[in-house]
């Protein structure tokens, strides 16, 4: 596929995949680390049997009974598990989505492929994450 002379989109053959896959793991790790107490707290939220416990209650509840590593933090290390397997995804979709943009069938125009192609990569790299984050696959550890 023809790039034009000063096109501003940013193709997958001209990362550098070490760097972006490096910086892309970080920021998903900080990200995580920042939202997991607040994806806790909301499930707590909606899991709770009493109708009259407030967000400022569960809070105070859970830094005093639990302490704020393991009370705000439970089950971050399952969610470590699953930054492991992001770099897949997006090495999937970007392939993908590469291939597929190379192999346009000329009796369809440009914007219909893209329209094409996009949810089709997504499912193709949602398809392979999923083959190693699935139950199944952790299985065969045990």
């Amino acid at each position: 596929m023809e790039r034009e002379k000063n096109s501003h989109e940013l193709y997958w053959n001209d990362l550098n995949k070490i760097k972006f896959l490096g910086l892309l793991s970080t920021n998903a790790l900080i990200l995580r680390t920042c939202f997991h107490p607040l994806a806790l707290i909301k499930t707590r939220l909606q899991a709770g049997h009493k109708l009259d416990k407030s967000l400022f209650k569960l809070i105070k509840q859970i830094r005093f009974e639990e302490g704020i590593r393991r009370g705000f933090y439970r089950g971050y290390s399952v969610s470590l598990c699953a930054l492991l397997f992001e770099p897949i995804f997006i090495s999937t979709l970007e392939i993908t989505r590469n291939f597929l943009n190379n192999n346009r069938p000329k009796y369809i125009s440009i914007s219909q492929w893209d329209t094409i192609i996009i949810p089709l990569s997504a499912g193709t790299a949602a398809l392979i994450q999923q083959t190693f984050l699935g139950k199944h696959f952790f299985d065969l550890f045990y």
